[in-house]
């Protein structure tokens, strides 16, 4: 097709889109000059970068200049050779006595190379007869670009939107300031139009942009196919597969990029981001959206190259994004092969539950799933042994053992020895069946992520045995194995330093680490990894515990204890069973915190000394928790005080045994000659734990600690006087188990343990005694945490109301204490809370039970037996329910009208049952009671005018109806019911017999 631009008209009717309404001055000027020197401009990119803007703009440069002749434009998309020299001809005849004419050649197809030469001569004879000539290609029609050597060439990196247009683009399209364009587009004309928010809104850029994209990478992808040498291809293939990577990257796996492909890469193609310097390349778009649509294109077009980008990216360490391509482009036998020779990687990275539902996934009935050769067994034992997976670890296992001996010795030694140390840390002593590898030599080299599942297994049994298991880690690196967002090995050292903290006194409180290792936690558990899941868990609640913050994860010592259970680690169940036994003491609930300590010296062996030592200070903290003064003081006359330089566990049982019998002096001189043991750091967070939960006595030894030490035994309030208390701590009395707590909430809020009332200064918070009434008032029912979170705490974000939420369950526990039994009056399932009601009695249960048996009346109840329930009712109900301050009034309120409600109704009951029984005493009784509550119910007037009736008080009556009759006005502006107005004439206006009453 050729146009002519004679005038203006023509340029507006040209098929302009929104990427030209932008005027490339500085390109256009060095464009004239040039072309007019050259004679030939060629201008050769993919399509998006703008090529026909540049040709428009170009010619009506032109046409605007007086000295230039005609202008005339041949557009050669999709022609073939014989079209376009047919255009040729004709305007070389039109122009052949016009010199200094323009003829403008867009977007010239690739030609054989017979008609590219013969198009390369006729072009040179234009501008030997002084026509100048402008021509736009894509960067795939190489003959062509070289032909043309003495020509004016313009690449698409030289068509990239530069930071000097920036602001003029942004003006043009409306472009959000707060966008970084250039980082979204890397300046690709059609991307940056895209981003225009005049026609479309602020939502709809997102979506727009991603979709140019796609069309920008496949306009690329497409030109790319078309060259003879399909080398270019494939690499841009696998760096969209890839999105972002290293050249070496591809290189380490066979894929080459010479340099020469690298500057077409650079000049021709810049959409994919290659840097020469750090030779690097990243592609554009969000990988949910636009990446992942790339990479369905080319896993359509090129199936074969996703397995090679997947085996790329494993061999670089970024397991997530190779598994992300295996997950949504390979089959079975696929992600079987990678595990073969991946399944370390695979496994340390968290992919373990990937590789194992591929594994499991149904095949064609056609193609019968093929057992895994011994190296894919291996790979996907791996997998399953990371994710718990017994029965197809113990399957994969049995195929490894029954495989020939020559298909063994194949299998890497390497990844031999991490499944053997990764069954350990995930399954303890329990055999899956896999063989021990008579070629594994026992000096065999190792690697980082084998040497840091080696040192956790370490940690593991030293920790139990004295704490020092520090040097386990000194020779470790601290940097991560994998570029994932998992590294299972690092984890495990990372959450094993924080832990030792604990062990070497040098643990100072929660810090960022913590808020990290939380994050990582919630990962885990989503990639289904309860080994390592569970022991970051303990971590991090062991670190709350000592550190004297509430517990955010109450279950995760018994979790720990669980899974040692199950693995047989007898020495990690009895480390679980003491940090529970911690937890109970931290919580208020010192017997059962002394059934788990006695637990522990009763199961742990004399080998294991730390573990003993750490149960007797438990026992021991716990019991003087328990026990009256009196008991204390006679067994402080047992004690031992002539022995010296005692171990730590030891040194500590006497110093707080001594404190709390009130001995100072006899304290004083223990502390004197154990001050080794007192001040021995693997005992230090412990005995300060246990310092803050006694209170009181132990202030008598902060005062004999050496100055600079203090700070290392004292939690955030020990040294507040009588400031408010993380967990319960009496005066020095001793912690009895409660008989049963009594609850009231109608008319205000009393709460009495063993018929002592639980003060202020025992509730430490108010909002503990809302806590009370919240769950009291739903005692047959559990109430979840979020609910409880928002309800208490409004407007509070979530996070925080939850914080507080855990802080003020401890408070509470430790006001009501614990039960004879041990166990706690607050209750805990599915994350929920409730009060124990085998000791828990209130006010409103028993109104509610009553209120039943009356308003139900299943039972037949009548005559005097009715009314006295009533008066039972009437005597329980001392004023509405209590709505505490503080806090979302909602539920409460919904359940002060309720509970109102159904009182009324049973005064209307009870009123009507002693009329009957002409009990008019009991009946005024209760009308009375029922109009202090209520006034306006229509109902509530008309019995109680019955009953003032039937006791002759027509004063009363004419009293009550003339009052509801005033409230009825003011407050509602309405009548009394015709029923109520003519039960008032009846009993007022006519004679009313009063009933004889025996005396």
């Amino acid at each position: 097709m050729m146009n002519g631009l004679n005038d203006t008209d023509d340029l507006e009717l040209a098929p302009l889109g929104t990427g030209y309404m932008v005027r490339r001055d500085r390109l256009m000027s060095e464009l004239i000059v040039k072309g007019r020197k050259a004679g030939i401009v060629l201008l050769y990119a993919p399509d998006g970068f703008g090529k026909t803007s540049i040709l428009l703009q170009y010619t009506q440069e032109v046409k605007s200049d007086p000295t230039r002749g005609l202008v005339r434009i041949i557009e050669a998309d999709r022609a073939i050779a014989r079209e376009v020299f047919m255009q040729l001809e004709v305007v070389t005849d039109e122009l052949e006595d016009k010199p200094r004419s323009l003829i403008a050649i867009d977007n010239v197809p690739n030609l054989d190379q017979q008609d590219t030469e013969e198009l390369i001569d006729r072009i040179r004879g234009l501008r030997t007869m002084g026509i100048g000539v402008f021509v736009t290609c894509r960067p795939s029609n190489r003959q062509l670009i070289r032909g043309l050597g003495d020509s004016v060439k313009i690449n698409a990196q030289m068509l990239k939107v530069h930071a000097y247009e920036y602001s003029a683009w942004a003006s043009a399209f409306s472009i959000s300031t707060s966008l970084d364009f250039y980082q979204l587009t890397q300046g690709v004309p059609e991307l940056v139009s895209a981003m225009q928010t005049g026609l479309y809104g602020e939502g709809d850029v997102a979506s727009l942009l991603e979709n140019e994209i796609v069309n920008v990478y496949g306009a690329a992808l497409a030109d790319m196919a078309s060259i003879d040498n399909g080398a270019l291809f494939n690499v841009a293939c696998v760096m969209a597969l890839m999105g972002e990577g290293k050249i070496a990257e591809l290189e380490a796996c066979g894929v080459r990029l010479s340099m020469i492909d690298q500057s077409y890469l650079v000049r021709d193609y810049p959409i994919f981001g290659v840097d020469p310097v750090d030779r690097s390349f990243t592609c554009m778009g969000t990988e949910d959206n636009a990446r992942l649509r790339l990479r369905k294109m080319v896993a359509e077009i090129r199936p074969e190259l996703v397995m090679r980008a997947a085996r790329i990216l494993l061999k670089a360490g970024r397991c997530d994004a190779a598994m992300d391509l295996a997950d949504a482009f390979l089959d079975r036998d696929a992600v079987l092969e990678l595990a073969g020779q991946y399944g370390v990687d695979l496994a340390l990275t968290g992919h373990g539950g990937d590789v194992c539902r591929a594994v499991l996934r149904t095949t064609d009935a056609d193609k019968p799933a093929l057992e895994p050769t011994p190296t894919e067994a291996l790979g996907v034992y791996l997998a399953a042994v990371s994710v718990s997976n017994t029965k197809l670890a113990r399957y994969m296992a049995s195929i490894v053992e029954h495989a020939s001996a020559q298909s063994v010795r194949e299998i890497d030694l390497v990844s031999w020895k991490v499944a053997q140390v990764l069954t350990v840390v995930c399954y303890g002593d329990c055999e899956l069946g896999l063989p021990a590898n008579p070629a594994l030599p026992k000096n065999e080299a190792s690697c980082a992520a084998l040497d840091m599942l080696s040192a956790h297994i370490e940690v593991k049994s030293r920790l139990t045995e004295q704490a020092k298991d520090g040097a386990a880690l000194s020779g470790l690196k601290a940097n991560k194995v994998y570029d994932c967002e998992l590294d299972i090995a690092e984890i495990l050292i990372r959450a094993d330093r924080m832990l030792v903290e604990l062990f070497d006194g040098s643990f100072m409180g929660i810090d960022e680490r913590d808020d990290e290792m939380s994050r990582t936690r919630e990962a885990l558990d989503a990639r289904g990894l309860k080994a390592p899941a569970v022991w970051v868990r303990m971590v991090l609640a062991a670190r709350r515990l000592l550190a004297g913050l509430p517990m955010t994860d109450d279950t995760a010592f018994n979790e720990l204890d669980r899974f040692a259970v199950r693995v047989r680690d007898n020495q990690i169940q009895l480390f679980g069973l003491l940090l529970e036994g911690w937890q109970a003491l931290a919580e208020g609930r010192p017997v059962n915190a002394k059934f788990r300590a006695v637990q522990v010296l009763k199961l742990a062996d004399e080998s294991i000394a730390y573990m003993r030592d750490n149960a007797l200070l438990l026992e021991r903290a716990s019991s003087l928790r328990n026990t009256s003064m009196v008991s204390v003081r006679e067994e402080a006359e047992l004690l031992d005080l002539s022995r010296t330089q005692v171990g730590g566990a030891e040194a500590w049982v006497v110093a707080l045994h001594l404190a709390s019998a009130g001995r100072d002096s006899d304290l004083a001189a223990w502390m004197s000659m154990n001050r080794s043991g007192i001040l021995e750091p693997a005992y230090r967070l412990f005995a300060r734990l246990a310092m803050h939960c006694l209170g009181e006595p132990a202030a008598k030894i902060r005062k004999k600690l050496p100055v600079r030490e203090l700070s290392r035994y004292s939690l955030r309030d020990d040294l507040e006087g009588e400031s408010e208390r993380l967990f319960q701590v009496g005066e020095v009395e001793p912690v009895d188990a409660i008989d049963h707590i009594e609850i009231r909430m109608f008319g205000a809020f009393r709460a009495e343990r063993d018929g002592f009332p639980i003060t202020d200064k025992m509730w430490r918070r108010k909002k503990a005694a809302t806590l009370a009434e919240r769950l009291a008032l739903g005692i047959d029912s559990f109430v979840d945490r979020e609910t409880l979170a928002m309800e208490l705490w409004p407007h509070a974000e979530y996070s925080s109301a939850r914080n507080n939420l855990y802080s003020t369950v401890s408070r509470l526990r430790s006001a009501l204490g614990p039960t004879p039994d041990g166990k706690s009056c607050v209750l805990i399932q599915n994350d929920c809370l409730g009060l124990n009601r085998d000791y828990v009695k209130t006010d409103v249960k028993l109104f509610e039970q009553i209120s039943r048996e009356i308003l139900g009346n299943r039972t037949r109840v009548r005559g005097p037996h009715l009314v006295e329930l009533c008066l039972k009712i009437e005597q329980l109900y001392t004023g509405p329910l209590y709505i505490p301050n503080g806090c979302n009034p909602t539920y409460f309120l919904r359940m002060r009208r309720i509970m109102q409600s159904k009182f009324i109704d049973c005064m209307i009951v009870g009123a009507s049952a002693a009329l009957e029984e002409n009990d008019l005493q009991s009946a005024i009784w209760l009308v009375e009671a029922g109009l202090r509550q209520e006034t306006a119910r229509e109902d509530m007037v008309r019995c109680a005018m019955r009953v003032y009736g039937a006791a002759g008080r027509r004063r009363d009556i004419v009293e009550l109806y003339s009052g509801h009759i005033h409230h009825l006005k003011e407050q509602v502006a309405g009548v009394p019911e015709p029923e109520t107005k003519r039960l008032y004439e009846r009993l007022v206006e006519s004679r009313v017999n009063r009933p004889f009453i025996e005396r």
